[in-house]
């Protein structure tokens, strides 16, 4: 089945791309920190810096989930929609097969017992 709402799937597909690359960006902001704090002369205060590239960070994974979401959204409402068409599919078969079950039913004339010494009456 064709999928609906592609526009929102570019959508979610961005948001994760900016998730990815916020969190990527927190991680280089983290590093030149880490970089400022031990390692330059003279060492330089850094927790600003840390702070933000923390909530960068979670704010990256934030967005992520966000897109991620918006795309279990869209297949749920895809497999909903797959769900409703094989159940009128099915329906259509079991009608067709209710209606043959009639029609064989109505040709068929009851069975007779064999006879047989067992169903003889006895005298």
């Amino acid at each position: 089945m064709k999928r609906k709402y592609g526009f929102l799937g570019m959508i979610a597909v961005l948001l994760q791309v900016f998730g990815v690359l916020a969190i990527i960006g927190a991680v280089i902001s983290l590093a030149v920190a880490a970089y400022n704090t031990y390692l330059a002369q003279p060492p330089q205060e850094s927790s600003f810096l840390i702070a933000q590239a923390v909530n960068i960070f979670v704010l990256g994974i934030g967005i992520y989930a966000f897109g991620g979401l918006i795309n279990v959204f869209r297949e749920i409402e895809l497999n909903t929609r797959r769900t409703a068409y094989y159940l009128l599919q099915l329906n259509r078969v079991n009608a067709q097969r209710r209606a043959a079950r009639q029609a064989n039913a109505q040709q068929r004339q009851p069975r007779q017992r064999p006879v047989t010494t067992e169903t003889l009456p006895r005298g």
